[in-house]
């Protein structure tokens, strides 16, 4: 088993369940993750995105589906130091799960609450917005916090979903912002934080702008690249559970012509790119 020092800094490509089986125990400081939704069970027509592509059921990532929440948590208790504790970031159909686990595990657990300032519109008004998203946290007692006046207590972070430069590929990424007040309030400078699901890098880059140490672990070579672009072309480790075939990014479609011959984006056009206007098409291209 190797010493934690030869595993920081680098992003791990594998299974992180199996990628932490080779980490010593009570090594880690920190784990801070945002643990896929499986949003692919429950999605359902277009979203429309300004500075993003377009989701919808058809296209939804292949990690988003069929992720089982608690298979990681054994490993993550194991390599956790009995003064660390754990943030993650999960949908409102996992958060019980959770919960109830980190309840029989640790001495003391809590909640909290990200408010996204500029939400998904619901154009139709039929349901609330989406604007908040629910953290879940856990912690022994000889865990410290870095609390300073009140206002640092509140278990609410409250900032816009990533936009422009910030926005890289990953449909589910979190903020910068979101990040750096769970990793200020609770760990301290050197310290180690690990997030086993760190998709294009988040967690890392603000451990990273915080003068914290990182580990980074992620299932998708695709996103691993990007991450450590993100972090100045940090080294990638492949590990035996990386599996090359089943890439986590979306595939693009190449342009299916409906029956009009027109084969650019129009919107009578399915999510497959089959026509579904049945009259005198009104965007017909010559």
């Amino acid at each position: 088993m190797k010493e934690i020092d030869s595993w920081i800094g680098k992003i791990h490509c594998g299974d992180c369940v199996e990628v932490m089986k080779s980490f010593p125990e009570h090594s880690i400081d920190a784990v801070i993750t945002d643990v896929p939704y499986n949003l692919g069970e429950h999605t359902s027509g277009l979203i429309k995105f300004k500075n993003r592509e377009n989701m919808n059921k058809a296209n939804v990532d292949e990690w988003n589906k069929g992720f089982e929440p608690l298979a990681f948590l054994p490993e993550i208790k194991r390599v956790l130091k009995s003064t660390g504790n754990i943030f993650i970031y999960c949908s409102h159909r996992q958060f019980g799960s959770y919960l109830d686990w980190l309840q029989e595990n640790f001495d003391k657990t809590f909640f909290g609450v990200w408010h996204k300032t500029n939400p998904v519109p619901q154009v139709r008004k039929v349901a609330f917005l989406s604007s908040c998203e629910l953290w879940v946290s856990a912690w022994n007692n000889h865990h410290k916090w870095n609390f300073g006046k009140q206002n640092d207590m509140h278990n609410f972070i409250e900032c816009g979903i990533c936009q422009g430069r910030e926005r890289k590929a990953h449909t589910g990424q979190k903020p910068l912002k979101a990040m750096h007040k769970l990793i200020e309030v609770s760990t301290d400078e050197n310290d180690i934080i690990l997030d086993p699901f760190v998709g294009t890098g988040t967690t890392c880059v603000a451990a990273k702008e915080l003068g914290r140490k990182w580990i980074g672990i992620e299932i998708s070579l695709e996103y691993c690249q990007i991450a450590s672009a993100r972090l100045e072309n940090c080294e990638i480790v492949r590990h035996a559970t990386y599996k090359p075939v089943e890439a986590t990014m979306e595939t693009k479609r190449e342009p299916q012509k409906g029956a009009c011959g027109y084969a650019g984006n129009c919107s009578y056009k399915d999510s497959d790119g089959n026509c579904t206007y049945t009259h005198d098409c009104k965007e017909k291209r010559k």
